[in-house]
């Protein structure tokens, strides 16, 4: 106890005991100095016991000059505690259900559903594309009798991105395209206890209907989900004893194929960026990523929930944003050499990489796309790329394109084009003095290559061979 609060509660005991003592009169509202102690702490008598659930009650008031105002009692002072307590209490969770326009689905578990029109746009980019998705870009030709499942957008909020098992999914939203619609539905938990009903209610979307189990499973599509969300989510499948549903489903992470057309012509390639450059969206009273898990966190202590609506508008944003990521980036790969944003958008964005999506491309046997990305960016293209770029050209036989830029290669001191040339002019052209030259300047460029000196005794032997025959026949 302070100095202070000690001697105001020793002040008024002994106040109170002169007053009974002489019997004066209790309207009289001041005290003499002469009667003040010069040290109260030192030498006034502590009060009784009796007396000090409203010593401290009057004491805890501010100084009071107006004796004759009545102190608040302790009684007061707790109903007073009790009523602001009552404005920040924490809503129930039918309430936060309602505020948030959805329903309760569990106990402690709050179910939201929006849908939104395949003909609006989501930035500059309309989301109608998604009526009929094309993802042979993204995953190569499929087998016949192979065709895709359901795409299910899956995006989660998680109380921090260390991962383990101290780690849990309290949102967890999907968007999926029904008819004319795309349906966001996410899962909030209001406490700890209700992670297994979210985890059950994500698997039983996931599930197909009864009339048609022997579609093909849902194919999940994320960002970064293949390293984060879905890991996440099988580990606390596991942990809850619970099958392990989404080993099953086909996963498409859209920020792989973003990060190899964009990553070396963008700052980032975080999905915000994503969205500003390819869909044209700035989000304006946004919650910043970085302060989710302490808003669930300050919710589940204190019950603050002033901005969990802002929240789940977040997470629904994100869905909507990776729903039209897909055809964006299917744009950026099926139409080589046009711009990555779209006519309308605000701002020229720079050209994706031609060469890696190239390389891409002939990782999902499709050369054609290959070729058609390097001949769109071939101003820009570096040797690896050129090299990339003739070979396809000699996969189909257009020598006329590949042998200009072999020798442009070659005047580089590419040991590769000059053995390319040198195999050119002996096997396709059939002109052994030009061959002869290619290999001379090859084993020039590479004298230590036994295998490069073997092709120049090959071809002087040959040219000997020829002229041999040819003195024979003009003898």
């Amino acid at each position: 106890m302070s100095g202070a609060l000690a001697g105001r509660l020793a002040l008024l005991s002994r106040q109170a005991g002169r007053l009974s003592a002489n019997g004066a009169d209790t309207r009289a509202g001041t005290v003499s100095p002469a009667d003040a102690p010069a040290n109260p702490l030192a030498t006034a008598p502590a009060p009784p016991l009796r007396s000090m659930p409203d010593a401290l009650a009057a004491a805890a008031l501010p100084a009071r000059t107006d004796l004759h105002a009545p102190a608040q009692s302790f009684a007061e002072r707790m109903h007073r505690i009790e009523a602001r307590a009552a404005a920040f209490a924490r809503p129930t969770d039918e309430a936060l259900a309602g505020r948030l326009g959805g329903r309760l689905l569990a106990p402690g578990l709050i179910e939201i559903e929006h849908r939104h029109p395949l003909g609006m746009a989501h930035g500059h980019r309309a989301l109608d594309a998604l009526a009929a998705p094309c993802l042979d870009w993204l995953t190569g030709p499929r087998p016949a009798g192979c065709p895709h499942g359901e795409l299910v957008f899956i995006d989660t909020e998680t109380t921090g991105l260390a991962g383990g098992t101290g780690t849990i999914a309290f949102l967890v939203g999907i968007a999926r395209v029904r008819g004319p619609v795309l349906v966001v539905t996410q899962w909030l938990i209001t406490c700890f206890s209700a992670e297994r009903a979210m985890l059950e209610a994500l698997i039983g979307a996931l599930r197909p209907p009864a009339t048609a189990a022997d579609a093909a499973p849902a194919e999940l599509v994320s960002y970064n989900g293949k390293s984060f969300d879905v890991p996440l989510l099988a580990t606390r499948l596991k942990l809850a004893r619970m099958q392990a549903a989404l080993a099953g489903h086909p996963h498409h992470d859209l920020l792989h194929p973003l990060r190899t057309a964009f990553a070396r012509r963008w700052p980032d390639c975080r999905l915000q960026t994503a969205e500003r450059l390819l869909l044209g969206i700035a989000r304006e009273d946004d919650l910043p990523g970085h302060r989710i898990p302490a808003v669930w966190a300050d919710f589940v202590q204190f019950g603050e929930a002033r901005e969990l609506d802002a929240l789940v508008r977040h997470n629904r944003i994100d869905l909507l944003s990776l729903a039209a990521l897909l055809p964006a980036l299917g744009h950026v790969y099926l139409e080589p050499g046009k711009p990555a944003s779209a006519p309308d958008g605000p701002v020229p964005q720079p050209a994706p990489d031609s060469a890696a999506i190239s390389r891409m491309q002939r990782r999902r046997r499709r050369p054609d796309y290959a070729r058609a990305h390097l001949l769109a960016g071939q101003a820009a293209l570096d040797a690896r790329a050129l090299h990339e770029l003739a070979d396809l050209h000699r996969a189909r036989s257009d020598w006329d394109l590949a042998v200009p830029i072999w020798k442009t290669l070659a005047g580089q001191g590419s040991i590769e084009a000059l053995a390319a040339l040198a195999k050119y002019h002996e096997h396709v052209a059939r002109d052994l003095g030009q061959a002869l030259r290619w290999c001379e300047a090859l084993c020039r460029a590479a004298p230590a290559d036994a295998a490069h000196r073997r092709r120049l005794q090959r071809l002087e032997r040959r040219i000997r061979q020829q002229e041999t025959r040819a003195g024979v026949l003009f003898a």
